[in-house]
């Protein structure tokens, strides 16, 4: 027996084998591999840096207005109104004369902030009930889930529309109203992995041994979701923001003075021939966020899928 393992090892075809395997070193963890799958994603990496600038052009919005366009982003002045994208002012300006760069950023900085409040809210919302109801079944998931079939026949935009035009509506309300209406999608996804996870060996280890309920949901299921919880953050920002930008253009959004990339290019319409910057300049800022979230939140999900590990 040890003269034929000796020959075998010693055969060229498994000496490769054995070499390549020595030559691979240990296994990467799950948060490392898909860190490694993720780097070398290039349209995902090229998705994360667009949308970090944009999130720390939006965060530095009242240092840019100070030190490098030295405008307030609400000044009007008649005088320079309606002015061709220069060194002076970079996007040019609006009907009022205010500086159009500098308002752009600001308005980045309230688009941002509506669609990370609503993942927020959102996602506490849903991922709090799709767990519960998962675990717990019976009653309780039957009453969620007819509770998001209602939910899902109201028609969205024109509920918005409704309120939009009864109540002057800031961008906090806005995105709580999107909340409360928006937490649906995450519940359903979160409940179909916990009808899952629930049944595997380790769950029925824990609840063997005695742990709480409370103890197996978020100490051994909601870790094992938290990969599908962290790409539905980034799909959620880029439809909160796609739906503020749609209300704001029809006129039932953030009203101005405050300024969105939405009411941007409300206020814009009928300057589109004579001044087409008034449009295209808050239109590549939305399309840019939008298409940086959703190569972003599509390469996480690439890289943290564990069917695509190597």
């Amino acid at each position: 027996m040890a003269t034929v393992a000796t020959q075998v090892a010693a055969s060229p075809g498994t000496k490769s084998t054995l070499d390549a395997l020595a030559l691979k070193g240990p296994a990467r963890s799950f948060w490392g591999d898909a860190w490694y799958r993720f780097r070398h994603d290039r349209l995902a990496v090229m998705g994360g840096l667009i949308f970090l600038f944009l999130c720390l052009l939006a965060i530095a919005a009242p240092w840019v207005s100070e030190h490098i366009t030295h405008y307030d982003p609400n000044r009007i002045d008649l005088r320079v109104n309606y002015a061709l994208p220069s060194a002076t002012h970079w996007f040019g300006t609006d009907e009022y004369g205010r500086d159009y760069f500098t308002r752009i950023v600001w308005a980045g900085q309230i688009s941002l902030s509506i669609g990370f409040l609503f993942a927020a809210v959102s996602l506490t919302i849903g991922v709090v009930l799709g767990l519960a109801a998962g675990y717990y079944g019976g009653w309780f998931d039957d009453l969620l889930q007819a509770i998001i079939n209602i939910f899902n026949a109201i028609p969205f935009l024109p509920l918005l529309i409704i309120i939009g035009s009864m109540v002057r509506l800031g961008w906090v309300e806005l995105a709580l109203i999107l909340s409360f209406l928006g937490w649906t999608g995450a519940s359903r996804q979160v409940r179909g992995l916990v009808l899952s996870i629930k049944q595997r060996d380790y769950v029925l280890a824990a609840r063997t041994v005695g742990a709480s309920n409370a103890r197996i949901m978020f100490q051994h299921i909601l870790p094992n979701v938290f990969s599908i919880v962290l790409v539905i953050v980034g799909f959620d920002v880029a439809s909160a923001i796609l739906t503020e930008s749609s209300l704001s253009f029809l006129g039932f959004g953030v009203q101005p003075p405050t300024a969105t990339w939405g009411n941007m290019l409300s206020n814009s319409l009928s300057y589109t021939t004579k001044d087409p910057w008034l449009i295209v300049f808050p239109g590549i800022a939305i399309s840019l966020t939008v298409l940086s979230v959703f190569l972003l939140a599509d390469g996480l999900r690439d890289a943290m899928d564990p069917r695509l590990r190597q």
